[in-house]
This record gives structure tokens, C-alpha cells and sequence, in this order.
């Protein structure tokens, strides 16, 4: 909330890292500590995909990425953890999950 972004009902907050991911796999959970270019680094992932819109804020220290709003018609905050936790394994998959917290279809 300190980051700048109104947070509409209706979108989903996350608190992101950044991280290094090379072939697929994630080798760096701290992106080597990165001290500078995290500001070009959050114009990238600023747009819109398939009209969901992208809200990226950096607050300004290493790896650490800030926040990460996304806006758009539909969406659902019942989501799976993308982070392996450990470095030498890929990003996990997204998946919607059911009221108790499970793999499978959120009911809209």
C-alpha cells in the first residue's frame, strides 16, 4: 500500500520478487541482489494482456520487486503460489483453486 498503487475492488495485490531465471529455471531467487535497473525493469512488465491491465512498482531495493496489481473484468484472487522456494527448479504453474484452498476449478 506504501508503493503508490490504488487498489481497486475487484484486483488482485501480490508482493513480487525479482529472480533469475535462465532456461526455464529459476537460479537466482535474488536476481544477484541487483542494485540498479529495477525501475526499467517494472516499465516492461507495465501493460496490458489480454485486458487485464499490469500495475508494477518497485520500491527501490535489490531483488526485491514491490507490488504488482492486476486489474480487468473477471479475475479471481483464489490463486496457486508460482515460487519453487529453491533455486535449479522452474516457476510454478498458476492455477485457480477452490474455497478450500486446493488445486482445481474456483466457482465464479
Amino acid at each position: 500500500m506504501g508503493l503508490g498503487i490504488e487498489v481497486r475492488p475487484g484486483d488482485i495485490a501480490f508482493r513480487a520478487n525479482f529472480a533469475t531465471r535462465e532456461g526455464g529455471t529459476i537460479t537466482d531467487r535474488r536476481a544477484g541482489r541487483i542494485s540498479s535497473g529495477t525501475e526499467e525493469l517494472s516499465e516492461v512488465l507495465n501493460r496490458e494482456i489480454d485486458g487485464v491491465e499490469f500495475i508494477f512498482r518497485p520500491p527501490g531495493v535489490e531483488h526485491r520487486g514491490g507490488a504488482l496489481v492486476m486489474r480487468g473484468e473477471g479475475l479471481s484472487d483464489a490463486l496457486s503460489d508460482s515460487d519453487p522456494h529453491d533455486v535449479g527448479k522452474p516457476p510454478r504453474e498458476v492455477v485457480a483453486l477452490d474455497k478450500g484452498g486446493r488445486r482445481g476449478r474456483h466457482p465464479s
